[in-house]
């Protein structure tokens, strides 16, 4: 009986380590598991941290980008009432600079450029050479938008002739 015993206690003791084994082997398979998916977790919220980065850069840009495209369109003349402003500010520029100017505007002739339009206007300014100069240099510094189809000059009685016919960009399309 002494046998049987010590038998049983070693096929217990065997039987309980092969069970051990097999409990830490289970539970090391279950631990890189986990650590596979803690990786890959990681891996993830990296790219998502970056992903934040680069949209917060984005959404920056376009802040940015938004404001200098507002204070652009700002200045666009948005009806008649602001054309008419920006021709007296012509006038009023010719006057301080001792150049008679007479300006003519086509709306005939609206044309669509991205969204935005623009209407012909063409000026024949009138007197000494300097004075002309200082004209343009002048309505060069106005915060208008302009695409200058043709310019000349020309002798005339009183000096020199500049004319000049151009485009400016409005928001007028259908008015």
């Amino acid at each position: 009986m002494v046998d049987i015993s010590i038998k049983s206690k070693k096929w217990k003791l065997i039987v309980g380590s092969v069970l051990c084994v097999l409990a830490v082997g289970l539970m090391l398979s279950l631990v890189k598991k986990n650590i596979e998916i803690v990786a890959g977790l990681r891996d993830k919220i990296t790219t998502n941290e970056n992903d934040l980065v680069v949209l917060e850069r984005i959404h920056d840009d376009a802040i940015k980008r938004r404001l200098e495209i507002d204070r652009v369109l700002a200045t666009i003349p948005s009806n008649y009432e602001d054309v008419s402003t920006y021709a007296k500010v012509l006038e009023a520029v010719a006057s301080g600079t001792g150049v008679t100017a007479e300006v003519k505007f086509d709306s005939s002739e609206r044309k669509e450029t991205a969204g935005i339009y623009s209407i012909g206007v063409a000026i024949k300014t009138t007197g000494l050479y300097e004075d002309l100069v200082k004209y343009v240099d002048q309505i060069s510094e106005l915060p208008y938008h302009i695409e200058i189809d043709s310019m000349g000059f020309e002798r005339s009685a009183g000096g020199v002739s500049l004319s000049i016919v151009y485009r400016l960009y409005s928001n007028i399309n259908k008015q």
